[in-house]
């Protein structure tokens, strides 16, 4: 549809795994309570949690507060959880979300374990929360971070036609060409998109890493995991893509890329193959070790029976947003990565030793319920 000098694109966007972009901060656990019963996550305005208490109650838990020790922090946020009541703490309730049995055990049994330790045997920050971003208390993918993920996709297409296979040349040219006022990018307008139904879309779970080269059952056994919220899969959010024609891209070629990246992004359609190009072999990767294990895992299915054809068919695009996207996604072709090991030490090579997935549990057994982070379904909102 064009507008003036604005040809506007409604688009929808869907969630086909995990997808974190986060706000830099965490949830702590006297922000939050977790049931034992209900396998419910309440995030709470803790004033308004003390407002609600009775006289004996607060007391108590001002007598807790005065002793300084991470054993008191401990007892405090087991404290919390113990008189919460979500029948007459209404009020104080911000959002709740589902949260798995073993999501839930795990927070109890932590919270009963640390209350007991002394200092030097807690991790004070297990309890804690990766935060995802939202506007007021609704999740929404910010159009920078949608913007981001194509401007990757389209200038490792520019810049491979330029045949420099050094990283460092493809860097310089990206320094030179498209920032300040000669970024042509200008031109490409994304919107935030925003979901219209009030669910929260919201899954709380654990982003858990292993080799890159491996998905089975051995993989998962001695993991890292943090605790952190994503945007739910298969929720759909609907913002749109501009391209702005009265721009000085679509007037003049004021470097060797204009004219060639007019050409790529003068269309939904031109739009949606280069993202295609960039980003389909790293899914087909994906799917190929994913596969190898044998398990029926959900985002396979859902991909190759609603989106995969359509895919490779440019009907659709698929693009990848957010944290643990993976290194081959989010940036150019011939990037160096950093591997960091232990007391200090750091290795370059060109592709990550290990990746992260989401999973709802912190030791995962069942493969068809881990999935890789990122992955997201962009097409036309007829």
């Amino acid at each position: 549809m064009k507008v003036g000098h604005q040809d506007i694109n409604k688009l929808k966007l869907v969630i086909l795994t995990p997808v974190h972009i986060g706000t830099g901060e965490e949830i702590e656990p006297l922000e939050y309570i977790i049931s034992k019963n209900s396998r419910k996550f309440y995030r709470i305005n803790f004033s308004k949690f003390m407002e609600l208490l009775d006289e004996s109650k607060k007391k108590e838990f001002e007598r807790k507060a005065k002793l300084p020790s991470t054993k008191t922090i401990m007892e405090l946020r087991t404290f919390i959880r113990d008189n919460f009541s979500q029948d007459s703490m209404k009020d104080a309730i911000i959002e709740t979300t589902d949260v798995s049995e073993s999501f839930a055990e795990k927070y109890n049994n932590l919270l009963n374990e640390f209350a007991s330790k002394g200092l030097r045997d807690v991790q004070i920050n297990q309890l804690s929360i990766m935060e995802l971003y939202r506007s007021g208390t609704s999740p929404v993918i910010p159009g920078s971070s949608l913007k981001g993920s194509i401007r990757t996709a389209i200038l490792d297409k520019l810049l491979s036609s330029k045949n420099s296979n050094s990283y460092n040349e493809k860097n310089d040219y990206i320094k030179n060409y498209f920032h300040g006022n000669k970024d042509p990018f200008d031109s490409l307008r994304v919107s935030d998109f925003v979901r219209e139904k009030s669910d929260s879309g919201i899954s709380i779970g654990y982003f858990v890493n292993a080799p890159i080269d491996k998905f089975d059952e051995h993989a998962f056994k001695e993991n890292l995991s943090v605790m952190c919220e994503c945007l739910s899969m298969g929720k759909a959010y609907r913002g749109d893509i501009r391209f702005v024609v009265d721009n000085h891209l679509f007037e003049k070629e004021e470097n060797y890329f204009f004219k060639p990246l007019r050409d790529l992004i003068s269309s939904i359609d031109n739009l949606f193959k280069v993202c295609n190009s960039h980003y389909l072999p790293i899914l087909e990767n994906e799917l190929k070790l994913i596969k190898k294990s044998k398990h029926d895992n959900l985002f396979v299915k859902a991909l190759e029976d609603n989106y995969l054809n359509d895919i490779k068919n440019d009907r659709i695009a698929i693009l990848r947003i957010g944290k643990h996207s993976g290194a081959e996604a989010v940036t150019i072709e011939g990037r160096k990565i950093d591997i960091r090991k232990k007391k200090g030490e750091k290795l370059v090579k060109d592709r990550p030793t290990t990746t992260w997935y989401f999973s709802k549990d912190s030791k995962p057994n069942d493969l068809k319920e881990i999935f890789p982070c990122g992955w997201i379904i962009l097409k036309r909102d007829n």
